[in-house]
């Protein structure tokens, strides 16, 4: 047989020389540029994550080995394995035809001895060519696992392969291991497990995509083939710690998956149909990838940002699908990340204990770097390519955010303190310090009047001083005019000239100054002793013992301190206060407003206990200006409850006995009030506070669901009763919580896409405030929905008033955004409409494709379209023919304007009605499609 006598000595005949002269292996030769250095590699194949090395990803690890006809085969190039395939046949009817008339002597004997020779030869050539495509398969194989970079790998190199065996790259078997090269790649550029994306994913992908020359679909396919084994190693991970992460990657394939193909993603990964992923699922991957992507570039950009770092971050935005409204978010709380680490620092110098003065120039130092940075990023806002820039570039605010700065006021305030004391350390402010000063307190989220306050707080000691100095120097005393002298004083100090009146009078204006020096001496000593009561009762182990250290110095201020002013200032002791018919006047006015708070009535208590607790403390000196004012508030509130629950003695075995308290103590209460300097405001606040809360804590058990029936109704009067709040304050409790409840349940329903404009307009109908409840962007996000199903209906009907002026009003957005929003839907639905059509046609889904080419004309009429274009000209003529002949049979406005999109001249179009039913052209029924 042919392979004995290849394996045999062959003598030097002319034949046999040919023989071997074609199977003489021949090196496969690649541009030198792509010669890689030649490793052998053992890795197991990578479950969707890449080696977490330095090194670029191994894909093909370990090379193929032939075997049977292939390494042969693989010898040969396409005219050696044609020449050799006649060699073999003509040698086989030769020999057959030889050896029949040598033996038998009959020609028609060696006719057949031919004939059975021949179809022998035939055999073997057709085993030897059928073999070609999968040792060209091998070839690629092995020829890619010598690189350890796949991505150097070529389109050329890929043709030359194609090429040196004379197979067509869209042979199934060549197409195949493409195919597979591909997917292994894709699962080795995604992040290992418990890493994140680079940013990088999708550029290697795109590029190596296009090197294999593998078209769309086959690239999708190998997408959703990773994304079901993710799936299955859910299913087989039972820990949930496996289970998440199996999640974030699958994730993290979604969202490369949509940057690899695009508008095409949408029916090219059918995730929901496979894999029963739903559309909110997949947006919220594309959200969440996008956002920590978007999160890691800021993390590249400091302080010293630049024009070219913020054209660079849009187009990172843009090339990650992130949303203008997240990347604008994201990009401001990099911004306020950046100055709280200033404000920060610039706290600690201030609250250290070492402080010193050096300490507060850090403290400047630091607020300047912060304004510094706020110029900077205002001058970005108001540059002239500021269209192009990153979003969200402006002003710095620490309030909002992830930052705990706006239950922190106090500290921020003591920075605004200590940058305008700084400012007025050289006894004059300058025009530039006053703008700084300004900024600061807009960066600091500080209020006008608070910041005023400050500032008119600092001035006035400013001003006391220069005075002061401009006194004992005798500067004062030498000017001619004494009046300008101060107008200019207060014109260096930028300070309101009524309020240096007010200085004036309480310096010059009391007939004994000696009266004013006791009373500061006083209350000095008197606000130390009072710190001292307040520091023992923070330092208490509950609050009744809180509450006895704050009686003390309730008593300490009744007994000690009242009568120690009464003879600084001469007077008795028993005196009776001039104010008090006024104050009570004013109490009966609060009653009547807070009439049901029993609690604050008790601290207004009639004559008869009024004389029997004796005479009222003082309450000159306060701790006012000594102590914030939650602390004060706190304080206070501490007593009040010990009034309200009594004192708690603990026993054995864990038990526990309360005491009630008489009324006598809310006139201890009362007092401690005036003590921290508390105004009636104030006071109110404090018990109107506590009784919301304790309504509103029963309340929100009662309203778990956000229900208000009958039964409830009268279970919330009783409880309102009972706690004493009065009725408007409970009922906008309620509303708060059962408004709460349902604006949460309508976001959930808008972000999962179970809300639909339907019923946004019987919410409406039933006086729902959706504007309060819905932000702008959900009501974006469901307009576009709303107009993605228009164009998606598959009944090819677009209402232009509906769609351009009733939704948007409905949902109450802009009018010219939601027309803009409608257009670029159109244009993108345009073309992939056409597409699924094809797609559906080489499906013969003749209902399909009627539905997609509605979804088109509809598209068109949103935004009217030139001609499009297709590839195959009979795919077009066959929509047309199905979409005319559809039933029920469309408008013949619809059929042609179709006609016209579609490029098919009225002939054409005559000839395709007049066909007969379901005709298709040859190449849909060949099925050979080029996306």
């Amino acid at each position: 047989m042919i392979p004995t006598a290849i394996n045999a000595p062959i003598s030097p005949s002319p034949r046999s020389a040919l023989l071997c002269h074609f199977l003489t292996p021949l090196p496969l030769r690649l541009s030198n540029s792509q010669s890689p250095s030649r490793r052998r590699y053992r890795a197991s194949f990578p479950r969707c994550a890449a080696t977490p090395s330095e090194q670029p990803p191994l894909v093909v690890a370990n090379k193929k080995e032939l075997t049977g006809l292939q390494p042969i085969v693989e010898k040969m190039t396409p005219p050696v394995r044609l020449a050799t395939s006649a060699v073999v046949l003509a040698a086989s009817l030769a020999s057959g035809y030889g050896l029949g008339l040598r033996l038998m002597g009959s020609r028609n004997i060696a006719l057949g001895g031919a004939a059975v020779a021949g179809a022998a030869g035939g055999a073997l050539v057709y085993a030897m060519n059928s073999a070609v495509p999968e040792v060209a398969a091998i070839g690629l194989h092995n020829y890619v696992a010598e690189f350890e970079d796949p991505a150097s790998v070529t389109k050329e190199d890929i043709e030359k392969i194609a090429s040196r065996y004379g197979v067509n790259k869209e042979d199934e078997a060549f197409q195949a291991e493409i195919c597979d090269i591909y997917c292994r790649y894709v699962t080795s550029v995604l992040p290992a497990e418990g890493q994140s994306l680079k940013g990088d994913e999708v550029e290697k992908i795109v590029k190596f995509k296009s090197a294999l020359g593998i078209d769309d679909p086959d690239a999708a396919s190998m997408h959703m083939e990773i994304g079901r084994r993710i799936f299955r190693q859910r299913l087989e991970t039972g820990e949930r710690e496996g289970d998440a992460e199996q999640r974030r990657a699958f994730m993290r394939l979604v969202y490369v998956s949509a940057l690899v193909f695009g508008d095409a993603a949408s029916f090219l990964l059918p995730w929901k149909r496979v894999l029963k992923v739903t559309d909110a699922q997949v947006e919220i991957a594309i959200r969440e990838n996008a956002k920590q992507l978007y999160a890691e570039r800021l993390k590249l950009v400091g302080r010293d940002i630049n024009v070219e770092n913020l054209v660079d971050l849009r187009k990172a935005q843009l090339s990650f699908k992130l949303s203008d409204e997240l990347a604008e978010e994201l990009f401001r709380e990099h911004t306020r990340a950046v100055a709280i680490e200033n404000i920060t620092s610039a706290l600690g110098v201030l609250k250290s204990r070492t402080r010193a003065v050096k300490s507060m120039s850090l403290v400047v130092e630091e607020l300047e770097k912060v304004l510094e940075f706020n110029n900077l990023l205002v001058s970005l806002k108001n540059h002239s390519e500021a269209a192009n820039f990153a979003r969200g570039v402006g002003p710095i605010s620490l309030i909002g955010g992830e930052s705990d700065f706006e239950r922190r006021m106090d500290d921020l305030k003591l920075l605004y303190r200590a940058y305008v004391t700084d400012a007025l350390s050289s006894g004059r402010i300058e025009e530039n310090k006053l703008v700084a000063m300004s900024q600061l307190r807009n960066i600091l989220g500080l209020g006008t009047r608070e910041a005023e306050a400050i500032s008119v707080d600092v001035t006035s000691k400013a001003y006391r001083k220069r005075l002061a100095n401009a006194f004992s120097s005798g500067d004062l005393e030498a000017r001619d005019s004494k009046a300008k002298y101060l107008q200019k004083l207060c014109e260096e100090l930028h300070f309101d000239a009524q309020k240096a009146s007010a200085i004036h009078e309480g310096i010059f204006g009391p007939p004994d100054l000696m009266l004013e020096t006791a009373m500061s001496i006083a209350s000095k000593a008197v606000r130390r002793v009072f710190t001292n009561y307040i520091r023992r009762a923070r330092s208490a182990e509950n609050r009744t013992e809180s509450a006895k250290e704050l009686k003390k110095m309730i008593a300490f201020n009744t007994l000690v301190v009242t009568e120690m002013l009464a003879d600084i200032k001469g007077e008795s002791s028993d005196k009776k206060p001039e104010e008090e018919p006024v104050q009570e006047k004013e109490e009966v006015s609060e009653d009547e407003e807070w009439g049901s708070l029993e609690s604050l009535k008790k601290t207004r208590p009639d004559k008869e206990l009024a004389e029997k607790m004796g005479k009222p403390g003082q309450t000159e000196i306060t701790l006012k200006d000594d102590l914030p004012d939650r602390d004060r508030i706190d304080l206070y509130k501490t007593y009040l409850l010990y009034c309200l629950t009594g004192e708690v003695t603990r026993i054995p075995f864990g038990a526990q006995i309360t005491t009630k308290r008489d009324d006598s103590e809310y006139l201890l209460l009362n007092q401690l009030g005036g003590i921290l300097g508390l105004t009636s405001k104030e006071i109110v606040n404090i018990h109107v506070g506590l009784a919301e809360q304790a309504f509103r804590q029963q309340a929100e058990v009662i309203l778990a669901d956000g229900q208000l029936t009958k039964a409830r109704v009268e279970q919330l009067d009783e409880l309102q009763k009972e706690v004493g709040l009065p009725q408007p304050q409970a009922e906008k409790v309620i509303k708060n919580i059962t408004t709460t409840k349902m604006a949460n349940a309508i976001e959930t329903a808008v972000n999962q896409g179970r809300l639909n404009i339907k019923q946004i307009r019987e919410l409406k109908e039933a006086n729902v405030s959706l504007d309060s409840m819905i932000a702008v962007s959900l009501r974006e996000k469901l307009f576009k929905k709303t107009v993605n199903d228009i164009f998606s209906s598959g009944t090819g009907e677009f209402d232009e008033t509906e769609v351009y002026e009733t939704i948007p009003s409905d949902l109450s957005i802009d009018l010219e955004k939601a027309k803009g929003v409608v257009h670029d839907l159109a244009r993108s639905r345009l073309s992939n409409s056409l597409i699924q059509a094809v797609a559906l046609l080489r499906q013969r889904n003749a209902k399909g494709v009627v539905s997609s080419l509605n979804d088109l004309l509809a598209c068109d009429k949103a935004v009217p379209a030139e001609p499009l274009s297709w590839e195959v000209s009979e795919e077009l003529s066959d929509l047309y023919s199905i979409y005319s002949k559809s039933d029920p049979k469309p408008a013949p406005e619809k059929v042609s304007r179709l006609q016209y999109l579609l490029g098919i001249d009225d002939s054409t179009a005559t000839a395709l009605r007049e066909m007969e039913d379901g005709a298709f052209s040859s190449a849909a029924e060949e099925g050979n499609f080029v996306f």
